[in-house]
């Protein structure tokens, strides 16, 4: 069992329009692809906002437990905390804080990321935009031209001389219908001839 279908090679114009299918296909995954890409990209900044800002919120966090271990509750108070008094009640808020950050935190570096960097530098680095860019305008020239050529220069008279080949039988058909008509009248008159002789 063959999985792709053997290339039309009994015209040139076919070939063309459905290689030309084929790769404007393949740029439309390719464009899907990179589409799911730019998503996935735009998740992974969306972690690493969130990491950031966890970190930032530890050492907000640190700073202000140490001003009250120093003896300075009015130091690095923070606005988001609903009681800035320097008391235990503060303090057991801010290690609950602290272990919720702290679990994001190892949530992100465990997580296995795709570095799309990488990809982004072989792709450079290799030219292979430009081969992207060839097979786009590769298979706009054959989807095109191929289609266009395929109308104009063979189906166009395909159809042309199927019309022709309907008229001359429905033609034929009238002459067939009227020679039976004159075939049945003659065959009547005998019939009544013969009669009318008796």
């Amino acid at each position: 069992m063959k999985f792709f279908p053997l290339p039309p090679t009994d015209n040139l114009y076919k070939f063309m329009a459905i290689t030309g299918s084929w790769l404007m296909t393949l740029v439309v995954a390719l464009f899907m692809f990179i589409g799911y890409i730019n998503h996935d990209m735009e998740r992974l900044s969306e972690e690493h906002s969130n990491y950031m800002f966890s970190k930032k919120k530890i050492r907000e966090i640190e700073k202000r437990r140490e001003s009250i271990a120093n003896g300075k509750p009015r130091e690095n108070v923070l606005s988001w905390i609903p009681v800035s008094d320097g008391s235990e009640r503060e303090l057991t808020f801010l290690r609950e804080v602290k272990s919720r950050h702290k679990e994001l935190i190892s949530e992100y570096k465990d997580k296995n990321r795709i570095n799309y960097a990488e990809w982004f530098d072989l792709v450079e680095a290799t030219g292979a935009t430009w081969f992207i860019y060839g097979i786009i305008a590769i298979g706009w020239f054959c989807f095109y031209f191929g289609f266009r050529g395929w109308y104009t220069k063979v189906q166009k008279h395909s159809d042309e001389s199927l019309l022709h080949d309907v008229k001359i039988k429905e033609l034929t058909i009238k002459q067939l219908q009227s020679e039976i008509a004159l075939t049945k009248r003659s065959s009547r008159a005998r019939f009544s001839r013969r009669k009318f002789n008796r």
